[in-house]
């Protein structure tokens, strides 16, 4: 197939990790594909990351961003036409927001299959969001999580179902050694945690932060990884406290194995966000690492619920607080099965796993 993937490959999100890996194995499979990245454009490190051509010649990438193209949407708008008449797709999947990602399916460029996917929370941003266009101009909808299918038909109106695809986290298990985890006992009180992720108020880090006089009851150490309008704030927090030698604030985090070795050192990771998340990749990179996590239930993730990990309301702060000591109870009585939680990330969410059902999702598409 001729495929189209039309989304933002720049940068180290979610939505970049899911659409870069995505690309590849569709590629992989033989299927020629034209990417179509809108945004900023790529510094020199975003380009090497991104050099698809130099792994595979079923691809093409072409960055679509206002000031490359002469500053106007417009100007993005005739780019996107052209690239589409050059190439004829079969399918157009488009990911993300943007009135000139959503442009192709408005003017139904040629008789190819739209297909809209939805990797945040199915909750519309006002009525400027452009998802409002999906119902009547796309023809499928795939989303990353049962209760973001759930949320997007209710809000957006969509009537037809809605296949549910997880989206592709890191692929750890292929680009690192990933150690298999081993049962061991951590005494309460001596647990190492860690948030990864974005730095801003709904993710609620400097929260968790504000809390470490309850928390270092059950935590040895709170490690903060990331960047965003709160590391600042967390910082002051640190210092204004003294907790500089229980609670650190790291700033941006490594890949591959760099990350791979730095999620397993810990033993619990957090995600207490009340946003409006799709399903945070992080959480799926934790348990590929045996690491038992402690989340708030927003947007999709009780979809990653198991045996090991705690999920609790995102409207009960208490309850968050509650479930790190829970879990660092369970931790204490070598009651969480650090393997089991491995095993669970690889029938579920595994990258082969995951493989095999997004390209038969896009085989089924060419038969209907």
């Amino acid at each position: 197939m001729r495929l189209v993937l039309a989304g933002t490959f720049t940068g180290y999100g979610g939505v970049q990790t899911h659409l870069c890996s995505l690309a590849r194995v569709l590629a992989d499979a033989g299927h020629d594909l034209l990417l179509l990245s809108f945004g900023r454009p790529p510094d020199a490190k975003h380009h090497d990351r991104n050099d698809f051509p130099e792994f595979n010649s079923h691809v093409r990438l072409e960055y679509l961003c206002e000031s490359a193209l002469g500053g106007t949407a417009i100007d993005t708008f005739l780019a996107v036409q052209r690239a589409l008449w050059n190439f004829q797709p079969d399918v157009y999947f488009a990911c993300g927001t943007g009135w000139n990602l959503f442009a192709p399916a408005v003017f139904k460029f040629r008789p190819c299959r739209f297909v809209f996917h939805e990797i945040m929370s199915g909750e519309p941003a006002g009525w400027r969001d452009s998802r409002w266009l999906v119902r009547r101009c796309f023809d499928f909808v795939v989303a990353q999580a049962s209760p973001v299918a759930l949320n997007f038909k209710r809000m957006f109106g969509w009537r037809r179902p809605i296949p549910v695809i997880p989206a592709f986290a890191a692929p750890l298990e292929k680009i690192s050694q990933i150690p298999q985890a081993q049962q061991r006992r951590v005494p309460f009180g001596t647990a190492r945690a860690a948030i990864f992720g974005r730095l801003v108020p709904h993710k609620r880090a400097a929260w968790l932060v504000s809390q470490w006089p309850r928390l270092n009851r059950s935590l040895r150490e709170l490690h903060i990884f990331g960047t965003g309008s709160e590391e600042a704030l967390i910082q002051r927090l640190i210092l204004e406290n003294g907790w500089g030698d229980s609670v650190f604030c790291h700033g941006s985090y490594g890949e591959a194995q760099a990350y791979t070795d730095l999620l397993t050192s810990f033993d619990l990771t957090l995600m207490p966000t009340i946003g409006a998340e799709g399903a945070p990749l992080v959480l799926l990179e934790s348990m590929a690492c045996g690491v038992p996590f402690v989340a708030t239930d927003a947007g999709g993730i009780s979809d990653y619920a198991n045996s090991e990990c705690v999920i609790v309301s995102k409207s009960d702060s208490d309850a968050f607080l509650r479930g790190i000591e829970s879990l660092c109870e369970c931790l204490d009585r070598q009651a969480v099965d650090r393997l089991r939680l491995q095993n669970f990330y690889r029938a579920h969410f595994g990258h082969e796993v995951l493989s095999a059902k997004w390209l038969a999702f896009f085989r089924s598409l060419m038969a209907t």
